[in-house]
């Protein structure tokens, strides 16, 4: 279902369909939340913050053989905080972490570096490259070993 915000937004840019990113994601088997939304931008934000806002959605996995990912950045404001939701598909064959497929929501910052989140002590950036590509990496410190995966994100447009 569309929602009142999801009309508004595709108003002030109508290369946003929530429809689509749902059957992106029902597609790789992610769960979205019900009430999927992404704000219109404030006249004022900068578009280097503004191009952060959508979806994003890999055909590979983490390493090229992970999870599946769809990051949707719902909100952005003038100081960078942007509000979303991050999901993952289920863990392929060999995986051995078989938690079901997911969704949680994230606040992260946006700056030089990236948009930048934490979720169950591991850190998140993702970089918007300008060209309808989102480079992320997933970051998890531990006292054996560091784990340090990468992912390329496409918009859905």
């Amino acid at each position: 279902t569309t929602g009142a915000l999801d009309l508004a937004f595709r108003g002030a840019n109508a290369s946003f369909d929530v429809s689509k990113v749902r059957a992106l994601a029902a597609s790789q088997n992610i769960p979205l939340p019900p009430n999927l939304k992404v704000m219109a931008p404030a006249p004022t934000l900068p578009a280097a913050l503004a191009g952060y806002l959508g979806a994003w959605v890999g055909d590979q996995g983490w390493n090229g053989n992970g999870r599946r990912v769809v990051l949707v950045i719902e909100s952005v404001d003038e100081s960078g905080t942007a509000l979303g939701v991050f999901a993952i598909g289920p863990p392929p064959e060999n995986n051995p972490d078989r938690r079901p497929a997911r969704y949680r929501s994230i606040a992260g910052s946006i700056t030089d570096a990236g948009l930048v989140f934490m979720l169950a002590g591991a850190t998140y950036t993702f970089r918007d490259t300008s060209d309808g590509l989102m480079w992320g990496r997933w970051q998890v410190p531990n006292e054996r070993t560091n784990t340090d995966l990468t992912i390329t994100l496409q918009r859905i447009d």
